[in-house]
């Protein structure tokens, strides 16, 4: 009957450590999903975060694309005035030095 007793005893603490174990198990596993869950939602933030970005950056790199364009078409539209610019005094001058010379002919015809 002791024996039986000690088996009994035995058996019941087995149980217990058993139960206590798939306690210990079932909690671990619980932690783990949780952990998971939480990584993945860490992992689509960074991912939402990274996409905003990197169309932050494609937008910024369009208008500074944009930009140049304006610069580079203004800068050539001025290197074109700058030309005609310097034709128009140079046919201002070359009308000027004829203007002189006529002036000094039709001078020299009074005299």
């Amino acid at each position: 009957e002791r024996m039986l007793r000690m088996k009994e005893q035995e058996d019941s603490w087995l149980d217990a450590q058993q139960k206590a174990t798939e306690d210990l198990l079932q909690t671990h596993g619980k932690l783990m999903e949780r952990s998971v869950s939480s990584l993945e939602d860490m992992v689509r933030q960074v991912r939402q975060v990274l996409s905003a970005l990197a169309a932050e950056i494609a937008g910024g790199l369009q208008r500074h694309h944009n930009l140049k364009a304006e610069h580079d078409t203004a800068e050539n539209e001025s290197f074109d005035m700058s030309q005609k610019q310097k034709k128009l005094m140079t046919q201002i001058d070359e009308f000027e030095a004829r203007q002189k010379e006529a002036k000094e002919r039709y001078a020299r015809e009074l005299e």
